[in-house]
């Protein structure tokens, strides 16, 4: 403890606490951060010329997404123009399962270009109650893909799903529950709107 120290020693420790700069923060707490950006760039800049060097530049933008970069895929484009009434009236389920792998793997992208997809989330929720299980998972699937890429453009359309969704998570397959559990979490963004 400091007072089982000698003098000479506390003295020292005294020393440099008195000439050590007064410590400042490196980041800022969410409050702080508001306020800082409410605040215009001048007097944020004149203030933090005395203080420690601020998280940000200047001259960075405070609301940069990495996904304003990536160019939206149009999904709608990439699929037959009748895939709706087709993949509800193909008789074989490994036809189906096809079908909806192509919607899978045109749906991957991390943006997906704004557009009419009512008809499509119908068709999906359609087959969501499909009594074949590899269907139910892969149009969940789908329509999380559909979630993730659309972002806030998908609220509408998370309204038709959100009910089946629920319903679905006392499926007892795990394909099945892993589907709805990471298609929900993909709506989460839309679902503000939702509820």
């Amino acid at each position: 403890s400091y007072d089982g120290l000698r003098t000479a020693q506390q003295k020292e420790i005294d020393d440099a606490f008195a000439s050590a700069q007064k410590p400042a923060p490196t980041r800022m707490t969410r409050s702080a951060a508001a306020v800082a950006s409410s605040k215009p760039v001048e007097a944020a800049a004149a203030e933090t010329s005395d203080a420690a060097p601020a998280a940000v530049p200047a001259g960075a933008p405070a609301d940069f997404d990495a996904l304003d970069l990536v160019d939206p895929v149009d999904v709608l484009s990439k699929l037959p123009k009748d895939f709706c009434d087709k993949v509800l009236t193909v008789p074989k389920w490994t036809e189906k399962k096809e079908m909806l792998d192509k919607l899978i793997e045109a749906a991957s992208s991390p943006k997906i270009l704004p557009g009419d997809y009512h008809e499509l989330v119908k068709t999906l929720k359609k087959l969501m109650a499909d009594p074949m299980v590899v269907l139910v998972a892969s149009a969940v699937t789908a329509a999380g893909l559909l979630a993730n890429g659309l972002r806030k453009d998908f609220s509408q359309c998370a309204k038709l799903l959100l009910a089946t969704l629920l319903d679905r998570l006392k499926e007892k397959d795990f394909r099945v529950r892993d589907a709805v559990h990471a298609a929900l979490e993909n709506m989460i963004g839309t679902a503000r709107s939702v509820v």
